[in-house]
Protein backbone atom coordinates (compact mmCIF):
# COMPACT_ATOMS: atom_id res chain seq x y z
CA UNK A 1 0.00 0.00 0.00
CA UNK A 2 2.74 2.47 0.93
CA UNK A 3 4.61 1.83 -2.35
CA UNK A 4 1.36 2.32 -4.27
CA UNK A 5 0.82 5.67 -2.59
CA UNK A 6 4.33 6.82 -3.46
CA UNK A 7 4.01 5.60 -7.06
CA UNK A 8 0.78 7.52 -7.54
CA UNK A 9 2.33 10.67 -6.12
CA UNK A 10 5.35 10.30 -8.40
CA UNK A 11 3.07 9.96 -11.45
CA UNK A 12 1.17 13.04 -10.27
CA UNK A 13 4.41 15.01 -10.11
CA UNK A 14 5.25 14.04 -13.70
CA UNK A 15 1.76 14.90 -14.92
CA UNK A 16 1.90 18.31 -13.32
CA UNK A 17 5.22 19.03 -15.01
CA UNK A 18 3.60 19.04 -18.45
CA UNK A 19 0.41 21.01 -17.83
CA UNK A 20 1.52 24.67 -17.75
CA UNK A 21 4.49 24.09 -20.05
CA UNK A 22 2.20 23.10 -22.91
CA UNK A 23 0.42 26.42 -22.66
CA UNK A 24 3.75 28.22 -22.50
CA UNK A 25 4.92 26.64 -25.77
CA UNK A 26 1.81 27.86 -27.56
CA UNK A 27 2.23 31.55 -26.86
CA UNK A 28 4.31 34.06 -28.73
CA UNK A 29 7.50 35.23 -27.08
CA UNK A 30 7.22 38.38 -24.98
CA UNK A 31 6.92 41.39 -27.29
CA UNK A 32 6.72 39.28 -30.48
CA UNK A 33 4.10 39.88 -33.15
CA UNK A 34 2.58 37.24 -35.41
CA UNK A 35 4.70 36.50 -38.50
CA UNK A 36 3.81 38.35 -41.69
CA UNK A 37 4.44 35.40 -43.97
CA UNK A 38 1.20 33.38 -44.53
CA UNK A 39 3.06 30.05 -44.45
CA UNK A 40 4.59 30.88 -41.08
CA UNK A 41 1.22 32.07 -39.78
CA UNK A 42 -0.23 28.70 -40.72
CA UNK A 43 2.57 26.85 -38.88
CA UNK A 44 2.08 28.94 -35.73
CA UNK A 45 -1.69 28.44 -35.91
CA UNK A 46 -1.33 24.68 -36.37
CA UNK A 47 1.01 24.49 -33.38
CA UNK A 48 -1.34 26.57 -31.22
CA UNK A 49 -4.38 24.47 -32.14
CA UNK A 50 -2.47 21.26 -31.48
CA UNK A 51 -1.36 22.49 -28.07
CA UNK A 52 -4.86 23.73 -27.27
CA UNK A 53 -6.26 20.29 -28.10
CA UNK A 54 -3.69 18.51 -25.91
CA UNK A 55 -4.24 20.99 -23.12
CA UNK A 56 -8.00 20.50 -23.35
CA UNK A 57 -7.50 16.73 -23.12
CA UNK A 58 -5.41 17.15 -19.98
CA UNK A 59 -7.87 19.55 -18.42
CA UNK A 60 -10.59 16.99 -19.02
CA UNK A 61 -8.57 14.66 -16.79
CA UNK A 62 -8.07 17.16 -13.96
CA UNK A 63 -11.07 16.07 -11.89
CA UNK A 64 -10.00 12.44 -11.99
CA UNK A 65 -6.39 13.43 -11.34
CA UNK A 66 -7.19 15.57 -8.29
CA UNK A 67 -9.57 12.92 -6.93
CA UNK A 68 -6.89 10.23 -7.17
CA UNK A 69 -4.26 12.45 -5.57
CA UNK A 70 -6.67 13.40 -2.77
CA UNK A 71 -7.42 9.72 -2.15
CA UNK A 72 -3.70 8.88 -2.00
CA UNK A 73 -3.11 11.78 0.38
CA UNK A 74 -5.83 10.41 2.66
CA UNK A 75 -4.11 7.02 2.57
CA UNK A 76 -0.73 8.62 3.25
CA UNK A 77 -2.22 10.44 6.25
CA UNK A 78 -3.58 7.15 7.53
CA UNK A 79 -0.03 5.77 7.29
CA UNK A 80 1.25 8.50 9.60
CA UNK A 81 2.49 11.06 7.07
CA UNK A 82 1.92 14.79 7.48
CA UNK A 83 0.03 15.67 4.31
CA UNK A 84 -1.26 19.12 5.33
CA UNK A 85 1.06 21.03 2.98
CA UNK A 86 0.24 18.75 0.03
CA UNK A 87 -3.49 18.97 0.72
CA UNK A 88 -3.32 22.77 0.83
CA UNK A 89 -1.34 22.79 -2.43
CA UNK A 90 -3.87 20.45 -4.06
CA UNK A 91 -6.74 22.71 -3.01
CA UNK A 92 -4.91 25.76 -4.39
CA UNK A 93 -4.25 23.94 -7.67
CA UNK A 94 -7.90 22.94 -7.98
CA UNK A 95 -8.97 26.54 -7.40
CA UNK A 96 -6.44 27.79 -9.97
CA UNK A 97 -7.76 25.38 -12.62
CA UNK A 98 -11.32 26.43 -11.88
CA UNK A 99 -10.32 30.09 -12.17
CA UNK A 100 -8.76 29.33 -15.58
CA UNK A 101 -11.99 27.83 -16.97
CA UNK A 102 -13.14 31.12 -18.58
CA UNK A 103 -9.74 31.39 -20.27
CA UNK A 104 -10.17 27.89 -21.71
CA UNK A 105 -13.62 28.87 -22.95
CA UNK A 106 -12.13 31.96 -24.57
CA UNK A 107 -9.39 29.93 -26.27
CA UNK A 108 -11.99 27.42 -27.44
CA UNK A 109 -14.07 30.15 -29.03
CA UNK A 110 -11.00 31.46 -30.88
CA UNK A 111 -10.16 28.00 -32.19
CA UNK A 112 -13.76 27.30 -33.19
CA UNK A 113 -14.07 30.65 -34.97
CA UNK A 114 -10.61 30.40 -36.65
CA UNK A 115 -11.06 33.93 -38.02
CA UNK A 116 -8.75 34.50 -40.98
CA UNK A 117 -8.15 30.76 -41.48
CA UNK A 118 -10.19 28.27 -43.44
CA UNK A 119 -11.28 24.88 -42.09
CA UNK A 120 -7.95 23.37 -43.13
CA UNK A 121 -5.89 25.98 -41.31
CA UNK A 122 -4.90 27.89 -44.43
CA UNK A 123 -4.75 31.70 -44.34
CA UNK A 124 -7.86 33.22 -45.92
CA UNK A 125 -7.38 36.75 -44.58
CA UNK A 126 -3.87 37.59 -43.45
CA UNK A 127 -4.78 40.49 -41.18
CA UNK A 128 -7.53 38.52 -39.46
CA UNK A 129 -5.29 35.44 -39.23
CA UNK A 130 -2.53 37.46 -37.56
CA UNK A 131 -5.01 38.86 -35.04
CA UNK A 132 -6.33 35.36 -34.33
CA UNK A 133 -2.85 33.97 -33.72
CA UNK A 134 -2.13 36.85 -31.36
CA UNK A 135 -5.42 36.36 -29.49
CA UNK A 136 -4.98 32.60 -29.06
CA UNK A 137 -1.37 33.05 -27.99
CA UNK A 138 -2.48 35.59 -25.38
CA UNK A 139 -5.25 33.29 -24.13
CA UNK A 140 -2.92 30.32 -23.76
CA UNK A 141 -0.34 32.48 -22.02
CA UNK A 142 -3.03 33.64 -19.57
CA UNK A 143 -3.94 30.01 -18.88
CA UNK A 144 -0.30 29.25 -18.10
CA UNK A 145 0.02 32.25 -15.77
CA UNK A 146 -3.20 31.24 -13.98
CA UNK A 147 -2.20 27.61 -13.40
CA UNK A 148 1.59 27.45 -13.40
CA UNK A 149 2.35 28.76 -9.86
CA UNK A 150 -0.18 26.39 -8.29
CA UNK A 151 1.02 23.46 -10.42
CA UNK A 152 4.63 24.09 -9.43
CA UNK A 153 3.69 24.40 -5.75
CA UNK A 154 1.72 21.15 -5.87
CA UNK A 155 4.53 19.37 -7.68
CA UNK A 156 6.99 20.51 -5.01
CA UNK A 157 4.65 19.56 -2.17
CA UNK A 158 4.11 16.08 -3.58
CA UNK A 159 7.85 15.69 -4.14
CA UNK A 160 8.57 16.67 -0.55
CA UNK A 161 5.88 14.29 0.69
CA UNK A 162 7.43 11.47 -1.31
CA UNK A 163 10.83 12.32 0.19
CA UNK A 164 9.41 12.47 3.72
CA UNK A 165 7.97 8.98 3.34
CA UNK A 166 11.43 7.40 3.37
CA UNK A 167 12.37 5.20 6.34
CA UNK A 168 15.10 7.57 7.56
CA UNK A 169 12.57 10.34 8.11
CA UNK A 170 10.29 7.99 10.05
CA UNK A 171 13.23 7.06 12.27
CA UNK A 172 14.00 10.72 12.98
CA UNK A 173 10.36 11.38 13.86
CA UNK A 174 10.29 8.29 16.09
CA UNK A 175 13.40 9.40 17.98
CA UNK A 176 11.92 12.84 18.57
CA UNK A 177 8.56 11.48 19.72
CA UNK A 178 10.25 9.02 22.08
CA UNK A 179 12.09 11.93 23.67
CA UNK A 180 8.88 13.93 24.07
CA UNK A 181 7.15 10.89 25.60
CA UNK A 182 9.91 10.55 28.19
CA UNK A 183 9.48 14.21 29.08
CA UNK A 184 5.71 13.75 29.34
CA UNK A 185 6.13 10.82 31.73
CA UNK A 186 8.60 12.78 33.85
CA UNK A 187 6.34 15.82 34.09
CA UNK A 188 3.32 13.65 34.89
CA UNK A 189 5.29 12.03 37.73
CA UNK A 190 6.14 15.47 39.10
CA UNK A 191 2.60 16.80 38.86
CA UNK A 192 1.29 15.56 42.24
CA UNK A 193 4.22 17.02 44.16
CA UNK A 194 3.94 20.32 42.32
CA UNK A 195 0.20 20.59 42.94
CA UNK A 196 0.65 19.82 46.67
CA UNK A 197 3.23 22.56 47.02
CA UNK A 198 1.11 24.96 44.96
CA UNK A 199 -1.88 24.27 47.19
CA UNK A 200 0.20 24.93 50.32
CA UNK A 201 1.42 28.23 48.86
CA UNK A 202 -2.14 29.29 47.99
CA UNK A 203 -3.30 28.37 51.49
CA UNK A 204 -0.56 30.50 53.03
CA UNK A 205 -1.52 33.42 50.80
CA UNK A 206 -5.16 33.06 51.88
CA UNK A 207 -4.14 33.06 55.57
CA UNK A 208 -2.38 36.38 54.92
CA UNK A 209 -5.49 37.95 53.41
CA UNK A 210 -4.68 37.37 49.78
CA UNK A 211 -7.32 37.00 47.09
CA UNK A 212 -6.69 33.43 46.04
CA UNK A 213 -9.92 32.66 44.18
CA UNK A 214 -8.32 32.84 40.72
CA UNK A 215 -5.29 30.80 41.71
CA UNK A 216 -7.41 28.17 43.47
CA UNK A 217 -9.71 27.82 40.46
CA UNK A 218 -6.72 27.55 38.14
CA UNK A 219 -5.11 24.88 40.33
CA UNK A 220 -8.34 22.89 40.47
CA UNK A 221 -8.64 23.06 36.68
CA UNK A 222 -5.02 22.00 36.26
CA UNK A 223 -5.56 19.07 38.62
CA UNK A 224 -8.57 17.93 36.59
CA UNK A 225 -6.65 18.27 33.33
CA UNK A 226 -3.72 16.29 34.72
CA UNK A 227 -5.98 13.47 35.87
CA UNK A 228 -7.74 13.42 32.50
CA UNK A 229 -4.39 13.32 30.65
CA UNK A 230 -2.93 10.43 32.67
CA UNK A 231 -4.46 7.68 30.48
CA UNK A 232 -3.02 9.46 27.45
CA UNK A 233 0.45 9.50 29.02
CA UNK A 234 0.13 5.77 29.69
CA UNK A 235 -1.05 5.21 26.12
CA UNK A 236 1.98 7.08 24.76
CA UNK A 237 4.32 5.05 26.95
CA UNK A 238 2.69 1.82 25.73
CA UNK A 239 3.20 2.83 22.09
CA UNK A 240 6.88 3.44 22.79
CA UNK A 241 7.23 0.10 24.60
CA UNK A 242 5.57 -1.78 21.73
CA UNK A 243 7.47 0.20 19.04
CA UNK A 244 5.47 -1.51 16.27
CA UNK A 245 7.33 -1.28 12.98
CA UNK A 246 10.61 -0.35 14.67
CA UNK A 247 13.32 -2.52 16.18
CA UNK A 248 14.82 -1.91 19.62
CA UNK A 249 17.29 0.58 18.12
CA UNK A 250 14.58 2.64 16.46
CA UNK A 251 15.22 1.35 12.94
CA UNK A 252 12.27 0.75 10.63
CA UNK A 253 11.44 -2.93 10.17
CA UNK A 254 7.97 -2.48 8.66
CA UNK A 255 7.35 0.84 6.96
CA UNK A 256 3.55 0.80 7.10
CA UNK A 257 3.51 -0.23 10.77
CA UNK A 258 6.19 2.33 11.60
CA UNK A 259 4.25 5.11 9.90
CA UNK A 260 1.08 4.12 11.77
CA UNK A 261 2.98 4.08 15.09
CA UNK A 262 4.47 7.53 14.47
CA UNK A 263 1.01 8.88 13.64
CA UNK A 264 -0.58 7.30 16.72
CA UNK A 265 2.13 8.54 19.07
CA UNK A 266 2.10 12.01 17.58
CA UNK A 267 -1.68 12.21 17.94
CA UNK A 268 -1.51 10.99 21.54
CA UNK A 269 1.14 13.53 22.54
CA UNK A 270 -0.84 16.29 20.85
CA UNK A 271 -3.91 15.22 22.82
CA UNK A 272 -1.88 15.46 26.05
CA UNK A 273 -0.68 18.92 25.12
CA UNK A 274 -4.20 20.06 24.24
CA UNK A 275 -5.52 18.65 27.51
CA UNK A 276 -2.89 20.01 29.91
CA UNK A 277 -1.38 22.98 28.09
CA UNK A 278 -4.15 25.60 28.50
CA UNK A 279 -4.71 24.69 32.16
CA UNK A 280 -0.96 24.87 32.84
CA UNK A 281 -0.68 28.32 31.28
CA UNK A 282 -3.70 29.56 33.20
CA UNK A 283 -2.23 28.29 36.49
CA UNK A 284 1.11 29.89 35.74
CA UNK A 285 -0.60 33.25 35.09
CA UNK A 286 -2.70 32.93 38.27
CA UNK A 287 0.34 32.18 40.44
CA UNK A 288 2.14 35.16 38.93
CA UNK A 289 -0.83 37.38 39.75
CA UNK A 290 -0.89 36.02 43.31
CA UNK A 291 2.80 36.74 43.73
CA UNK A 292 2.21 40.36 42.77
CA UNK A 293 -0.11 40.70 45.79
CA UNK A 294 2.80 39.75 48.04
CA UNK A 295 6.12 41.17 46.77
CA UNK A 296 8.15 38.85 48.99
CA UNK A 297 6.14 35.73 48.16
CA UNK A 298 7.65 33.00 46.05
CA UNK A 299 5.70 30.40 44.07
CA UNK A 300 6.22 26.77 45.03
CA UNK A 301 9.54 25.02 44.54
CA UNK A 302 11.59 28.15 44.05
CA UNK A 303 9.68 29.29 41.00
CA UNK A 304 8.78 25.89 39.55
CA UNK A 305 6.16 26.05 36.86
CA UNK A 306 3.30 23.69 36.13
CA UNK A 307 4.40 20.67 34.09
CA UNK A 308 4.24 21.58 30.39
CA UNK A 309 4.48 19.52 27.26
CA UNK A 310 5.99 20.47 23.97
CA UNK A 311 3.95 19.64 20.87
CA UNK A 312 4.12 16.01 19.98
CA UNK A 313 3.48 16.47 16.27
Amino acid sequence: MFKKIMLTLMIAVLALSALPLQAQAAGLAEGDTPPADPARLEKVWARQVNIYNRLTERMGQVDDFTARVAARLDEAAAQGMDVSAAQAALEAFTQAVQAADPLYDQAGEIVAGHAGFDADGKVADQEQAAATVQALGDALKAIREATEPAAIALRQALGELKQNGKPGNLEQAWTRLQRVTTQAEKRAAQADDFMARAQAAIDRAAENGGNVAEAQAALDAFREATVAAQPLVEQAAALVDEHAGFDADGKVTDQEQAAATVQALGDTLKAIRDQVGPAGKALQAALKSLRQQFPGWQPPADGARPPRLRPGS
